[in-house]
């Protein structure tokens, strides 16, 4: 019950702020937007690349829309520079509560929000005749949410300890940026996974970006050829390891850290 009204304390406090998360939102739309309609011109007259056409093609982008929207956390650059730089952390740690739960809390409150305007943008492309070929097999919806959810779970996990590097680093952007061009890259919000040069495929594999976006969304497609199972295997070693990382920099960086005048 003590964490639900954290999490419902947040959610009134995300609320306050409801313009500037929807310019949020509109900043990440643009990409897939754009790409929507480039891919959409480029496929017309029937065309088929990589068992990919132009129906599938929107459908990706109008669920990528909304998955970045939900799924891909923002909690790196508060943690690293608000709470860490600025010296805020003390006061967060004076709570009876555990630094990573208020910030799950905090950010799932902002996921909410910006999820709520993916559905929105969404129902009015529907509107407008725009198709969705999404799976109707419940079982595969089933696990289209579970592996969603992983995926959140991974990129809470990620972009935190991207945040608490902030102990040992003066310019912790020199991290976040290049960190935002790999997940353009390789997660799908570029272009679906299985499009990109094998070479690069092997690669980002063995990364945590392809599981945030493409995955989700081509679970919830229906896409053949995946095996979803391991997908959702690797999720969890990925959340694992994240979590097990994440807490052993927490402990040597809060000894580090010093909030001088606070």
């Amino acid at each position: 019950m003590k964490y639900l009204r954290i999490l419902l304390l947040y959610s009134q406090h995300v609320l306050q702020y409801r313009t500037r998360s929807f310019i949020w939102f509109l900043i990440s739309f643009l990409n897939p937007f754009i790409l929507l309609m480039f891919w959409d011109g480029a496929l017309e007259g029937g065309k088929v690349i990589n068992g990919w056409n132009a129906a599938s093609m929107q459908t990706y982008y109008l669920l990528v829309i909304v998955a970045q929207s939900v799924l891909i956390t923002h909690v790196e650059n508060e943690v690293a520079v608000e709470d860490i730089r600025q010296g805020n952390l003390v006061r967060e740690l004076l709570k009876p509560i555990d630094y990573l739960w208020l910030k799950l809390s905090n950010e799932i409150s902002w996921r909410f929000i910006q999820g709520f305007y993916g559905l929105v943008v969404l129902s009015i492309f529907l509107l407008q005749g725009l198709s969705v070929q999404i799976t109707s097999e419940v079982p595969m919806i089933i696990q289209a949410i579970i592996i969603a959810l992983l995926a959140l779970t991974m990129s809470f996990m990620f972009k935190m300890i991207l945040g608490i590097l902030a102990f040992w680093m003066t310019d912790i952007y020199g991290i976040l940026e290049p960190n935002d061009v790999f997940i353009i890259m390789f997660s799908g919000t570029l272009m679906p996974f299985d499009l990109l040069p094998e070479w690069i495929r092997n690669i980002a594999q063995f990364t945590p970006y392809p599981y945030l976006v493409y995955y989700p969304v081509a679970a919830l497609m229906g896409r053949g050829g995946i095996n979803f199972f391991q997908v959702m295997t690797n999720e969890i070693f990925w959340i694992v390891g994240l979590f097990a990382l994440y807490r052993s920099l927490w402990f040597f960086g809060v000894k580090r850290f010093s909030g001088v005048g606070q």
